[in-house]
């Protein structure tokens, strides 16, 4: 059955730190820089070869990193998918009723912040050959999806007996188009071509817990996603000054003309610039520095702000 909530946003702000990349081998090691996000224990009681149990993510310069548990019991052939919007803005994402992959599965596009997904990452685990055999990084162009068949790498454990037991997965910013300031995602488990979420992390009023059969055959409108902020730049965070942060840029918005102090720091805490910044209505600031996490710091009438910019070469 169709049904329809309202939104959830389970809010994760990054630190001032720089995770190193994590080793993608398919064991979640806490030590690479994998930070919890939200978990589900409760066993699936009767859907036992599709049963997540808890989502990881990981930020390195070059690229975002996802990572499940599961707690199957049986080797199943289900699909892993992962929903992801960037840019919440209404209408610029999918909303029908078939997504990329085929399943009956919409994310929210009546409800605000809309929640029309930009990308979609699907995994297939075949019980035949207890294994992964396909995979796509699939992008909305706004009418249809493109699909990336080639896209970063991942690894996974799992057997015959327990099936997909985690799996991580490396996706490199740039498939992103422009760097995210932050993303909202979901992550889900379904059958194959025109079935639906039979679990869901977090958890989502649409998909009921434990899953029946019926789940399998509705239709779900996924509402409640994870959400992380990338970049740490966001607007409107000095007086009468919005700052963005755009692809290896930042820019700043004013009415009329204001003089802003700047500081940009690595992440040893060197100083790499400072400078007096004469915005007259809309300035761009280059970033003309290597690959790596930096920290800006923004002064202006007395108020100070820093936040992390992430800069892709």
């Amino acid at each position: 059955m169709r049904r329809k909530v309202f939104v959830a946003i389970i809010l994760v702000l990054f630190g001032f730190t720089l995770s190193a990349a994590p080793v993608i081998d398919g064991i979640i090691n806490s030590s690479e820089g994998w930070h919890f996000l939200v978990a589900n224990p409760a066993i699936q009681d009767s859907l036992v070869g599709a049963d997540l149990d808890s989502l990881f993510y990981c930020e390195s310069a070059e690229s975002f990193y996802i990572a499940i548990n599961t707690q199957n019991q049986a080797s199943w052939s289900v699909a892993y998918g992962f929903a992801i919007d960037v840019d919440f803005i209404s209408g610029s994402g999918y909303q029908t009723s078939s997504d990329a992959w085929g399943r009956h599965i919409t994310f929210g596009a009546d409800i605000v912040p809309s929640f029309n997904v930009d990308y979609e990452l699907y995994f297939w685990w075949d019980e035949n050959t207890d294994s992964i055999t396909s995979a796509d990084f699939c992008t909305w162009n706004g009418s249809s999806w493109d699909y990336n068949h080639n896209f970063g790498h991942w690894a996974y454990t799992g057997d015959s007996f327990i099936g997909l037991q985690t799996m991580e997965v490396a996706i490199p910013w740039g498939l992103f188009g422009t760097l995210p300031d932050s993303m909202r995602f979901v992550a889900y488990i379904t059958g194959g071509d025109n079935s639906s979420a039979v679990d869901v992390l977090p958890l989502n009023p649409s998909v009921a817990f434990p899953a029946r059969n019926a789940e399998w055959s509705d239709e779900d409108t996924l509402a409640t996603a994870t959400k992380i902020t990338v970049s740490g730049i966001n607007e409107h965070i000095l007086p009468g000054v919005s700052i963005k942060k755009e692809w290896n840029k930042v820019v700043f918005l004013c009415n009329g003309r204001k003089t802003i102090n700047i500081s940009l720091f690595d992440i040893s805490g060197r100083n790499l610039m400072r400078k007096k910044l004469v915005v007259d209505g809309k300035t761009e600031l280059s970033m003309p520095f290597k690959t790596g996490i930096y920290f800006l710091k923004a002064e202006y009438r007395g108020k100070e702000v820093v936040r992390k910019v992430t800069i892709i070469r």
